[in-house]
């Protein structure tokens, strides 16, 4: 029902009209045309932005600096690509390694509407990713950020259009505490094979499910060994395992940041009413692990999910493009 990280659903990247992009240079993807520079990460250029206006998006003050700080992590910060000139820092953007020749660009940070300079780290980013070794890069695009320059550099370097997403946040303390009795019985899940087990069944049929390739074993791992603190239920209905909830939260705040990282129900439970269950299940945790701001998504064409928002009253934040590039 709900996932962190873009998944495949096979349509092309919709283009805007304009004009060609300009045709990268060198082994960053330098836009030859202007006069700014595309390269990786320095301390000094860290120390420019942090001193810039915030960026463009729905990004906290407290978001821009947990981010800033994860650029300690040296492998992190060798993937972060700054467009800039002598007196400005204009954009930047993050390339994220995962496991199994998985990366992510994460968003584009800039303090105005992406424009050409900004487009130009896609090139830088695509081009590491591909040096790297990478066989799929994913990004979330916010729909502001879905500039003709940005659209432009994405075809430009074979990245395509991969699904819609909404993304909601609230206040966890403004929510309502819905009843905790229901028809599912809930455990903490401890087996590692039977959680992997119920989040291939829980995936099955869903738009944010389980990926090509992807190791069910690795993500369960991913989930309990990661820096958030973390809770894995278990839903049963007459003895039977039919639902799974993993909950993270990150109380390094104020605020501090939680969501779910995966929710879901077997096929033969669902359209029985049991997701708003679930959901509230997960809220729960959250609250457990001492999160007090919710921030969750799920597809654009999720219904269901969506349901479930509207239903606890979880307001849209805001919505993404997905994009995918699949490198030889």
């Amino acid at each position: 029902m709900e996932r962190t990280h873009p998944i495949a659903l096979r349509r092309p990247l919709r283009r805007r009209p304009g004009p060609d992009p300009p045709v990268p240079s060198g082994s960053l993807g330098v836009d030859t045309t202007m006069t700014t520079t595309t390269t990786p990460a320095t301390p000094e250029l860290l120390a420019r932005w942090a001193a810039t206006p915030p960026p463009v998006g729905p990004e906290t003050d407290h978001e821009r600096q947990r981010w800033l700080s994860r650029l300690a992590d040296a492998d992190l910060r060798a993937r972060v690509f700054f467009t800039h000139d002598d007196d400005t820092v204009h954009a930047l953007l993050g390339l994220h390694r995962f496991r199994d020749g998985r990366y992510r660009l994460g968003r584009i940070r800039t303090a105005s509407p992406p424009d050409e300079r900004a487009a130009a780290l896609i090139h830088a980013a695509i081009a590491r990713a591909r040096d790297e070794g990478a066989r799929l890069v994913g990004m979330r695009l916010p729909v502001e950020h879905a500039t003709p320059p940005i659209l432009r550099a994405v075809t430009a370097s074979g990245g395509r259009f991969d699904g819609g997403r909404i993304e909601f946040r609230r206040d966890l303390r403004e929510l309502p505490r819905e009843a905790p009795h229901g028809p599912l019985r809930w455990r903490e899940a401890r087996d590692r094979d039977q959680t992997a087990a119920l989040y291939v069944r829980t995936s099955e049929g869903s738009d944010d499910g389980l990926e090509p390739g992807e190791d069910p074993r690795e993500t369960v791992d991913a989930w309990r060994t990661g820096p958030l603190r973390c809770a894995v239920h278990t839903g049963s209905l007459d003895g039977v395992p039919v639902a799974l909830v993993c909950a993270h939260a990150d109380t390094d705040g104020p605020p501090t940041w939680s969501g779910l990282a995966w929710m879901g129900l077997v096929p033969e439970a669902r359209g029985r009413g049991l997701g708003h269950a679930v959901h509230a299940h997960g809220l729960s945790l959250l609250r457990r692990l001492g999160g007090t701001v919710y921030h969750g998504g799920t597809s654009l064409d999720n219904a269901p999910m969506r349901a479930c928002f509207a239903r606890q009253d979880v307001p849209e934040l805001c919505r993404f493009d997905r994009l995918r590039w699949d490198l030889p």
